[in-house]
C-alpha cells in the first residue's frame, strides 16, 4: 500500500506538470510537463515511484483515441502514397546506417552497439534483438530512449514556433457515452491480446489502433475519447519514459551519452530532409504531417502529435507502421548487411579487425 501511495503522490505531482506545461502553451503538455519532472528527478538522484504497466496503459488510452480518426477519407489519402511509403522507410535505414558509423566514431563503441542503438527501432525490441547478438542491453535502451525523448521534446515546438502550426481546439470524433467508452476499450485490450498471441511488434500500440480504426473506418460509432482520459493516458507516457534517465547511467559512460545525442540528431536532421523531399514530390500541404511520419520512431507520440496539430493522422501513422514492420522483422537481415558492408570500418564484438571476413 505505501508503494501505491507514492506512485499516486507521482502522478497527482505529474498532473501538475502536465497543467503547468499547458498553461505555457507547450504541445503535448501532458506528456512534456510528466517527461521533464521525472527525467529531473532521476538526474537528482531521487527514485521515481512508477510501474511496469504506465506505459502499456497509456498506449491503450493513446493508440485507441488516434484510430477513431482513420475515417474512410483518411484511409483513401493514405493508400494514395504506398510507395512513398515504403522509400521514407528505406531511406530512414540508411540514414540508421549512417548515425550508428558516426555513433561507432564518436562513442569509440563496437560496431553491433552502435547499430542497435541508432537503429530507428523501439527501446525494448531493439534491445532484445541486441542481446541475441550478445550486446548488452542498457546502451542501447539508452540510446533509443533518447530518441524518443529527442523526438518529443524537439518536433512538436518546432512545427508550433517554426512552422506557424497552432494548437486547434479538437472536439472529440463522436460524443462521449460512457457504456460505448467501455466496449471500445474492453475492445482496444483485446486487440492488445490478439496481437501480441501473433507476436507484431510494437503490440500495445499497434492493436488499439487496429480496433479504433476498424471502428472509425466502418463507420461504425461507439464512444468518443474525452479529454481527461487522454490526458491521463499522456501522464503515464510521460512518466515512463522520462523515468529511463538517471544520473548514475549517463555518468556509466560521458562519451557514449553525449555521442548518442550527437547522433540522434543527425538522424533527426536526415529525416527531417526525407520529409521535406517527399513534401516537394507529393505536392501535399502538410509539411508538418511529413516531419512528424518521417520522424525515426515514437509513433505513439507523434501520432497524437499529429492528432493535436491536424496534421493528417492517419498518414503520420501510416508511414510509421510501414516503417516499424520494415525495420523491426527484417533487423536481423539489416544487421548481417551492416556487417558486411560496414566491415572495412568497424571493429565488431567477437574481437575481429575491420575488414575480417568472418564478421559476414
Amino acid at each position: 500500500m505505501k508503494d501505491w501511495g507514492w506512485r499516486l503522490a507521482m502522478l497527482a505531482a505529474a498532473g501538475v506538470a502536465g497543467y503547468v506545461a499547458k498553461s505555457m502553451g507547450l504541445p503535448l503538455p501532458w506528456m512534456i510537463g510528466p517527461l521533464l519532472l521525472t527525467a529531473c528527478l532521476g538526474l537528482a538522484e531521487i527514485e521515481i515511484p512508477r510501474h511496469q504497466y504506465y506505459r502499456p496503459v497509456g498506449q491503450l488510452v493513446v493508440a485507441t483515441a488516434v484510430g477513431l480518426y482513420f475515417t474512410p477519407d483518411a484511409l483513401a489519402e493514405v493508400s494514395r502514397q504506398a510507395v512513398e511509403m515504403v522509400a521514407a522507410a528505406i531511406l530512414t535505414i540508411g540514414a540508421g546506417f549512417t548515425s550508428a558509423l558516426l555513433l561507432y566514431r564518436l562513442a569509440r563503441t563496437d560496431g553491433s552497439t552502435a547499430f542497435f542503438a541508432a537503429m530507428p527501432g523501439g527501446p525494448a525490441e531493439m534491445s532484445v534483438l541486441a542481446e541475441r547478438w550478445g550486446v548488452p542491453g542498457a546502451p542501447v535502451v539508452f540510446s533509443q530512449t533518447l530518441r524518443i525523448v529527442f523526438i518529443v521534446l524537439l518536433i512538436p515546438p518546432l512545427l508550433m514556433y517554426f512552422a506557424g502550426i497552432s494548437i486547434p481546439r479538437l472536439r472529440p470524433v463522436a460524443e462521449v457515452n460512457l457504456p460505448g467508452l467501455v466496449a471500445l476499450y474492453a475492445l482496444a485490450a483485446a486487440g492488445t491480446v490478439v496481437m501480441r498471441a501473433v507476436r507484431v511488434p510494437n503490440c500495445n500500440f499497434l492493436g488499439p489502433l487496429a480496433v479504433g480504426a476498424l471502428i472509425s473506418g466502418t463507420g461504425f460509432v461507439l464512444s468518443g475519447v474525452p479529454a481527461p482520459l487522454l490526458a491521463a493516458g499522456q501522464v503515464l507516457l510521460g512518466v515512463s519514459l522520462g523515468a529511463q534517465f538517471t544520473r548514475q547511467q549517463i555518468a556509466r559512460d560521458i562519451r557514449f551519452s553525449w555521442a548518442a545525442v550527437i547522433a540522434t540528431i543527425a538522424l533527426l536532421a536526415q529525416c527531417a530532409a526525407v520529409a521535406y523531399g517527399l513534401w516537394l514530390i507529393t505536392d501535399g500541404k502538410l509539411l508538418g504531417g511529413f516531419l512528424l511520419a518521417t520522424a525515426p520512431g515514437s509513433v505513439t507520440e507523434m501520432a497524437l502529435t499529429a492528432k493535436l496539430l491536424s496534421q493528417g493522422v492517419a498518414m503520420v501513422t501510416a508511414y510509421h507502421l510501414v516503417r516499424i514492420f520494415i525495420v523491426i522483422p527484417l533487423a536481423p537481415l539489416l544487421y548481417r548487411i551492416y556487417r558486411y558492408t560496414m566491415r572495412g570500418w568497424m571493429v565488431f564484438p567477437d574481437g575481429d579487425a575491420p575488414g575480417s571476413k568472418k564478421n559476414v
